[in-house]
């Protein structure tokens, strides 16, 4: 599959593991101070809960993860819980976050979205007593979109043909956006994209498939690239989002991907920009976390934070394979119909929520409500 055994770094892991332990081996660093730094990922956008119920997705709401990291030794984020987190707009007005996981605070209110021609700050204040604010934000320029965009294609890429990594020819689809501005007020417009896919797995020794064990739907967050980002100028625009590997083993029993596309301002597509660089350097050269830009701050004290709190528009498209999309024949290969006909074979071909997941993956018996819309 395209980019999913490539560099694949959620922003926690940049922030606090990737880009301060790059080697293999576990460095620590003698010091007198390792103090903590707090790490922040947030955003709102002009899409409410129930707005999301009319789109082909599971509804969210907003959150704020919080954590903490080292700055100086490799020691994994921790939640950071017990905190008292609000959104605060210019007029004052207050909406207040509750947090029912560790470090993850959710604004539980269905109808709320960021309104434009209106500021937004984040309010932290932690257990201890320490109090941190981002600046206000508001939201961007809008564009439109023109939809969906396929090409088919032939790609160079490594496979592992015989036991060995080798280059070979891919086919399959280029998945691409088209935009179309409906702004010519601004002069460029800071697009950001991200990906989650989700596929079909069937428990294959199961004597009936009526078994609600039978069938389930894996949902990936990082099976494509972790995101895309592009400036636009004025005129219309095609991005491209990932390559759909006709032979991907999992798009047999079902293969759909959720493109989520946000517009923000120039500061929060540096910081993404910034990030993307970081992770595409990742080795022991690459420039240190904390010098990423940030809208976020200490009040009144000299505490470290790294994130940046955005207030976005959003946009939704979901893109279902289907065999027609391609002018030649999909094949269901013989040896994944039968690759639970082996010695001992594994518990999820007699139960599907048994299935082996990945990092930020997650595996339900119940189809989603979108799936065959």
């Amino acid at each position: 599959m395209m980019n999913r055994g490539g560099v694949i770094f959620s922003i926690l892991v940049l922030l606090g593991l990737v880009l301060i332990n790059a080697c293999v081996e576990n460095f620590k660093f003698e010091t007198k101070s390792e103090a903590s730094v707090l790490v922040i990922e947030s955003f709102i956008s002009d899409q409410s809960y129930n707005d999301l119920l009319t789109q082909p997705l599971d509804p969210r709401y907003f959150q704020v993860k919080l954590s903490s990291t080292s700055r100086v030794t490799n020691i994994l984020d921790q939640a950071v819980t017990d905190a008292e987190v609000s959104l605060i707009d210019e007029s004052n007005e207050h909406w207040d976050y509750s947090e029912d996981e560790d470090g993850i605070y959710r604004l539980y209110f269905e109808t709320f979205r960021a309104e434009t021609d209106k500021q937004y700050k984040l309010r932290i204040v932690l257990s201890d007593g320490k109090v941190y604010e981002s600046t206000y934000e508001g939201l961007p320029a809008d564009v439109s979109s023109g939809g969906i965009v396929l090409e088919e294609k032939t790609i160079r890429d490594y496979r592992v043909v015989s036991g060995e990594s080798r280059i070979v020819d891919v086919d399959g689809l280029a998945i691409k956006l088209k935009t179309a501005r409906n702004n010519t007020d601004q002069e460029l417009i800071y697009n950001r994209w991200d990906f989650e896919t989700t596929y079909g797995f069937v428990a294959r020794l199961l004597p009936t498939q009526t078994d609600p064990n039978y069938k389930c739907w894996v949902t990936e967050e990082l099976y494509y690239n972790d995101f895309v980002i592009a400036k636009e100028t004025l005129g219309d625009a095609e991005h491209e989002m990932f390559f759909f590997d006709s032979k991907d083993e999992n798009l047999h029993e079902g293969f759909s991907v959720l493109i989520r596309h946000q517009m923000m301002n120039e500061l929060n597509y540096q910081f993404w920009e910034d990030l993307d660089n970081q992770k595409k350097q990742a080795d022991v050269f690459a420039p240190p976390p904390y010098n990423l830009i940030s809208n976020l701050s200490a009040v009144d004290h000299d505490g470290e934070v790294y994130g940046y709190f955005g207030v976005v528009r959003e946009k939704y498209y979901r893109w279902t394979f289907s065999p027609d999309m391609l002018s030649y024949p999909v094949v269901y290969p013989e040896d994944l119909k039968n690759s639970c006909n082996i010695p001992r074979p594994p518990f999820s071909c007699y139960d599907c929520r048994y299935v082996n997941l990945v990092s930020r993956s997650r595996v339900t018996n119940n189809k989603p409500i979108w799936w065959d819309k």
